[in-house]
């Protein structure tokens, strides 16, 4: 499995929520909200979101793991991120959305996890996503954003991007500001 190594300083990390355990604390996961800067095109956002997250998640695999020089922070081939400690593979995961840049990292190398969040948007069409999903369509904003959250942290789960071929996970509803809805699923593996 290629892996190419992914190193942020840490100083960068903006008002970070304090790590929760989930999953009978297999699984840590964080949040931080970032203030984007004014005049970046929504591509150097993103950009800027996704090296926020790559920080977030180096910062909380030292609060998990400690700052070990066996710790090492990945991306395999697939863009995905694990954590490697002493040999060990750790399923991680990123997350970011308008601001919001959320990381969650296995603390079991035989549990895989994936993490999604979105800021709740009144100007997407979620009636055409819904039928494009093969969803029902009479679904409330909150439903649609659970489901699409559940349907993008499976994916980084599994590898899996067709929603009927996708296993039913256990999941869990992250806590976040009002205005945004997350979730955060696992499921066992085998190396």
């Amino acid at each position: 499995m290629p892996h190419s190594t992914k190193t942020c300083p840490s100083s960068v990390i903006s008002s970070e929520t304090a790590a929760k355990a989930v999953f009978g604390g297999n699984v840590i996961w964080t949040y931080s909200l970032r203030v984007p800067q004014s005049g970046q095109s929504r591509k150097a956002e993103r950009q800027s979101s996704s090296l926020h997250g790559w920080m977030l998640l180096e910062k909380l695999s030292k609060d998990i793991f400690g700052s070990s020089e066996s710790v090492e922070l990945l991306r395999e081939s697939s863009g995905r991120p694990v954590i490697r400690v002493n040999g060990a593979i750790f399923s991680a995961s990123l997350s970011h959305s308008k601001g919001l840049v959320a990381a969650a990292i296995s603390t079991v190398p035989s549990i895989s996890i994936g993490i999604d969040v979105e800021q709740l948007n009144s100007d997407r069409d979620l009636s055409g996503i819904s039928q494009a999903m093969g969803w029902p369509d009479e679904c409330n904003a909150i439903t649609f954003y659970r489901r699409w959250c559940c349907y993008e942290a499976t994916f980084k789960a599994t590898g899996i991007d067709n929603v009927d071929q996708q296993p039913l996970l256990p999941s869990t509803e992250l806590v976040l500001p009002s205005n945004f809805i997350g979730m955060i699923v696992c499921r066992e593996i085998s190396r």
